[in-house]
């Protein structure tokens, strides 16, 4: 992403940070995720920050639009991810929905895996109750890799887990899925493995999103390998019937 262009366009047109109402599947305020990038915390700021600049490692922000910026120190997957909501509330860029993005996130020995589950809130009624892995839709312009970290960060309501994850993420070779809910169309999917570094970093993130629920859109489902290879073949007979648009393909090249 050309940070100059996109800090000219800030220069410009500085953007406020603010809560917006729930939308969509989400189970929270929107850009309420950037308050938790960011480290901001919502409740004790009076005057939301607008975005001013972004710059390599860091994002610039001032307390009003004509006043003295101030940095934020951010890491690069951090800071492609900012970038790129950026750019769509300048732009009004659209979800490219030919396409996905998508994680396996799995313990050391492959053996216990952490899914999505679309809860009674998702608005295609008939992926309710269904797993996929946590994944989403890049934006026209958005490389897969950007939308890949701006989805986990906008689903996984803790950034630091999010870090690990993307820090251990492993590309593998793209594969095709087909989207049962959404009319059987076939699309392509980025897609990787993030395999947790021992098992005191995987416990800490099934303690962190399975337990303590640090999930902001649907919920998060821990399964061991005889349990998802068990719902594969649920869906493999009954297509829809346990997974979303077919996304248990992703699951099928790692077990």
């Amino acid at each position: 992403m050309n940070l100059e262009a996109l800090s000219k366009m800030l220069a410009r047109k500085p953007l406020v940070i603010s809560l917006r109402e729930m939308l969509g599947d989400s189970r929270e305020p929107k850009n309420l995720w950037l308050f938790r990038l960011l480290g901001f915390d919502q409740s004790k700021i009076n005057n939301l920050p607008f975005l001013v600049g972004i710059e390599p490692g860091r994002a610039l922000f001032s307390g009003s639009a004509d006043s003295l910026p101030f940095a934020v120190d951010l890491n690069y997957r951090r800071l492609e991810a900012l970038a790129s909501w950026a750019k769509t509330e300048l732009t009004d860029d659209l979800d490219n929905r030919g396409r996905t993005v998508g994680v396996v996130i799995c313990d050391v020995a492959r053996y216990n895996f952490l899914l999505q589950v679309k809860d009674g809130g998702y608005k295609k009624r008939s992926a309710r109750g269904r797993f996929c892995p946590f994944a989403g839709a890049p934006k026209f312009r958005e490389s897969d890799e950007t939308a890949l970290a701006r989805e986990l960060y906008e689903e996984l309501a803790d950034p630091e887990v999010v870090d690990q994850i993307l820090e251990r993420f492993e590309r593998r070779p793209e594969v095709w899925a087909t989207g049962i809910q959404w009319g059987d169309n076939t699309f392509p999917c980025f897609w990787g493995i993030s395999t947790a570094r021992d098992n005191q970093e995987f416990a800490h993130w099934v303690n962190r999103l399975v337990i303590d629920g640090y999930v902001a859109e649907g919920a998060a489902a821990l399964l061991s390998r005889p349990a998802l290879q068990h719902q594969i073949r649920l869906e493999n007979r009954d297509p829809g019937s346990t997974f979303v648009n077919g996304l248990q393909v992703l699951f099928e090249n790692v077990l």
